[in-house]
């Protein structure tokens, strides 16, 4: 150990500490699972009162693992957590210092400096380990929006968070607009999933809102038919004959097409754009709306 931390630990303090700090390493070569533990963990007091731990590290490996140091991190991490776990009355975490003893016949050939593992070690000592702390819910919406392109994805995150989506449904639609059609599809179902809104209700109102994602609902539009075709086939799997298997399979498909047709029907689209995304004919859609009218 350093002199300096030498002279600053008090000695009488030291104890076996019974942390529980397990690391699961892959070996590289069998593709095998292992589980490590510190071999030793003990705790003291610095000469100011202040606690201090010691980590006791064996490595009996064969071969020159340069993952060691960075494993070493995760031990150090893994304790501090035990640490808060079993002392939820501390709020104080201990200073860690760890010792690392090598058995390994091969001399160990890599730096004992982290930062040189990284592609930029200069960039890595200023910015590794560090983390940004972004606090969406007590952000203004005016704050949000300086932070681009990513700013869209913030808004629903913080409203859904709120439970406050249908109240900000016409901003967040028009942060939207402004993503590619695999995230805008993403985002439009999973502030459905946190709507109170009926799920027809919702989705005529980002309509009437963003009338540009006309093309990502009627995407969903598909996405539902889909599911009425999947469940169609479970049901004639489940029958265990084929003929089980066809019937399911067509009454699932087009019992998607017509719960997909009766929600466009609700959303206010035409019978053509309904029969473009269902491929069903206009004597359907029609026979469907007269009924839904009854």
């Amino acid at each position: 150990m350093p002199q300096e931390l030498v002279s600053l630990v008090d000695w009488a303090t030291v104890v076996l500490d019974s942390a529980n700090v397990e690391h699961v390493r892959q070996t590289h070569k069998k593709n095998n699972k292992q589980k490590e533990q510190s071999d030793l963990a003990f705790l003291f007091k610095f000469k100011d009162g202040k606690q201090g731990a010691i980590l006791a590290h064996i490595e009996h490996q064969n071969d020159n693992d340069k993952t060691i140091l960075l494993r070493t991190k995760h031990y150090q991490t893994s304790y501090l957590l035990d640490f808060l776990k079993r002392n939820k009355h501390k709020g104080d975490l201990p200073v860690i210092y760890s010792l690392i003893y090598y058995t390994n016949k091969k001399e160990f050939s890599h730096s004992f400096d982290i930062y040189d593992y990284f592609q930029n070690p200069e960039l890595a000592r200023k910015y590794a380990f560090r983390t940004e702390f972004i606090d969406l819910i007590r952000m203004s919406d005016e704050e949000i929006e300086k932070h681009g392109k990513v700013s869209g994805l913030e808004s629903v995150l913080k409203y859904v968070s709120l439970r406050e989506v249908d109240g900000n449904l016409e901003m967040l639609a028009q942060d939207i607009e402004t993503y590619d059609q695999v995230i805008r599809i993403s985002l439009l179902k999973y502030l459905s999933s946190y709507s109170d809104l009926e799920e027809n209700d919702f989705y005529d109102k980002i309509l009437h809102i963003a009338p540009k994602l006309k093309g990502d609902i009627m995407t969903v539009a598909e996405q539902w038919e889909l599911r009425g075709v999947e469940k169609g086939k479970l049901e004639g799997l489940q029958q265990g004959k084929l003929e089980g298997k066809l019937e399911g399979k067509l009454e699932g498909k087009l019992e998607g097409k017509l719960e997909t047709a009766s929600k466009l029907l609700s959303m206010g689209l035409s019978i053509e754009d309904i029969k473009q995304a269902t491929g069903l004919t206009n004597l359907d859609i029609e026979n469907l709306r007269n009924h839904n009218n009854h």
